[in-house]
């Protein structure tokens, strides 16, 4: 017989068994809490252990219910148990989802940059993003993490989120975001020695070069951590690559906090080997910030100084550090470097655009010069989209891919018109699966509003626009809109005494190159009218009726 079968029979020896199987649980998850954890695998640890404490709860709950006194509390602890239940089944449900998404991402792409718009898909997918603006303001709370302080620019929010997506699978997303608020709170002591930093060639030509590098080892790093999760840890690989993060990655990074913090010239610590200023760093108490860089890497890497032995690698550098450690160690360390120079570009980052510095205008922003098709695939993967083509033909730019246009669908494609070359005038996103779409937008039109000088004429080209570009073949905005929309327009045109008369010129220009000529003829009476009345004349008969037009069309209900 089954525990519970002895037990719902009345026999002791039931519970008796349950508590002895309890106790061996709590056995394995004593052992499973006291497991040496390591990159690339945290995250799966921690989904264990609090999957393993939720069925302890379980048990625990489920066992006092059945000796519980009275009916009712027997009812509460059997809710408190079906509570438990529940969380465990989410935590394994929500860590599967979790390696679902990042199993969707390009593993073999021929350009670092062609894994990003998988990225950001799959993160757009695991933050239950609706657009991607949406995407954009969740990551924004990571700026304010960091800073404390609320963003402006729009745009950072993506690339701190993508990064945390990936921090989320491969490092210590916590201890992450910890660096980084720690380094940015040093950064931020002294805004003004920061910025000065930007007059400093030597460390502004490092630093633009570091950020080249970390845009690759982020990739190299992501693709190491999937070869090890299927139990194969690429030794040389792993070795080049924490050689790459303590140098030329790190030194520029690292060089401003000893500045800030240490009163150290920037210059001296620029010119001397890395392992000055990160040893510098250890000594001062910052070890944390240098964490998983190791000048043993970088001369394993540059003098091939290493040995394998089994399962360990042995260093021969003569450096005291880490002479010997296993590969899950090696991998765990050089992730743990990459997990603090992704922790200090972002306190820089964030340091710098709190000190005033536009998001555009950033050391290094050349250094994710992306083509035209990976800019494209990377904002309709922040959009959710998957599988994302850009195909060329003449002065058209073609994306297809499989996703959902938000609801205005529109936006979509302003999201992707800074990311169109010069000589494009018609881009088509085109959404296949199963409910397939198109959008088509006149590139030149909404670059016209986008050199319009004042809000009245952005709204105006804004409308032209929309009239020129379609979805599912369907104007964006059909002719009765914009008819209301002219109407209501020029009565507000009507109002102004010095703007007025350009304004209303501008709607009829509007309504001729729409080919609407009523409406147009309609608005020049307007403006007749107007001047008439300004200059104390009567207006004309035929213009009154005229305007008639404009009237019926601004109380007519859409």
């Amino acid at each position: 017989m089954t525990s519970f079968q002895l037990i719902a029979s009345g026999k002791p020896a039931g519970a008796t068994r349950l508590r002895s199987a309890l106790g061996d649980f709590r056995n394995f998850a004593s052992a499973i809490h006291s497991s040496t954890r390591l990159r690339p695998w945290l995250s799966f640890w921690q989904a264990l252990q609090a999957t393993v404490g939720d069925i302890e709860e379980v048990a625990s709950r489920y066992i006092e219910t059945l000796s519980a006194d009275t009916v009712p509390e027997a009812e509460r602890l059997s809710s408190d148990a079906q509570s438990a239940l529940d969380r465990a089944a989410e935590g394994i449900a929500g860590y599967s989802s979790l390696l679902d998404h990042w199993n969707q991402i390009d593993d073999s792409p021929l350009d670092p940059l062609d894994v990003l718009p998988s990225v950001a898909a799959a993160a757009f997918a695991s933050r239950e993003a609706v657009d991607i603006v949406d995407l954009d303001s969740r990551g924004l709370a990571l700026f304010k993490r960091v800073t404390g302080k609320h963003p402006t620019d729009p745009g950072l929010g993506i690339g701190m989120l993508v990064t945390d997506f990936v921090a989320s699978v491969i490092y210590d997303r916590e201890a992450l975001w910890s660096k980084a608020e720690a380094a940015y709170k040093i950064l931020d002591s002294d805004s003004h020695q920061l910025v000065s930093l930007l007059e400093t060639d030597q460390w502004l030509d490092d630093y633009m070069a570091s950020v080249a590098e970390l845009r690759d080892a982020a990739t190299e790093a992501a693709a190491l951590s999937a070869a090890a999760t299927n139990e194969r840890i690429e030794v040389r690989a792993t070795v080049r690559l924490g050689a790459r993060l303590f140098e030329p990655i790190a030194r520029p990074l690292v060089t401003p906090l000893l500045t800030i913090a240490k009163g150290r010239s920037i210059l001296r610590l620029t010119n001397k080997d890395p392992n000055v200023s990160i040893g510098q760093m250890r000594q001062a108490g910052f070890g944390r910030l240098v964490e998983g860089l190791q000048a043993a890497l970088r001369d394993a890497d540059a003098h091939n100084k290493y040995t394998l032995d089994g399962n360990r690698v042995l260093f021969t550098s003569g450096r005291a550090e880490d002479a010997e450690m296993s590969l899950a160690q090696l991998l765990d360390s050089v992730l743990a470097g990459m997990e603090t120079v992704l922790a200090l570009h972002f306190a820089m980052t964030c340091a710098f655009v709190t000190a005033g510095i536009a998001a555009a205008d950033l050391p290094g922003a050349e250094a994710w010069d992306f083509s035209e098709s990976q800019k494209l695939g990377v904002v309709l993967g922040a959009s959710g989209w998957t599988d994302v083509r850009v195909s060329h033909a003449g002065a058209t730019v073609e994306v297809t891919g499989s996703g959902f246009f938000p609801a205005n669908p529109t936006s979509l494609g302003g999201a992707c018109l800074p990311n169109l070359g010069d000589d494009v005038e018609t881009l088509v996103i085109r959404s296949t699966g199963g409910d397939p779409h198109e959008l088509t937008v006149d590139v030149g039109a909404f670059r016209d509003r986008d050199r319009s000088e004042n809000s009245w004429d952005r709204d105006v080209a804004f409308i032209k626009a929309c009239v020129r570009s379609s979805y599912d073949a369907a104007p964006i905005f059909s002719g009765v809109q914009v008819r209301k929309w002219i109407a209501m327009k020029a009565r507000e045109a009507r109002s102004q005494a010095t703007d007025g008369g350009g304004r209303l010129d501008s709607l009829a220009r509007l309504a001729d190159d729409l080919g609407d000529d009523e409406m147009a003829e309609s608005v020049r009476a307007a403006e007749r009218i107007r001047t008439s009345r300004l200059a104390g004349r009567t207006p004309a008969q035929a213009d009154i009726s005229s305007l008639d037009l404009l009237i019926e069309w601004e109380r007519r209900c859409l």
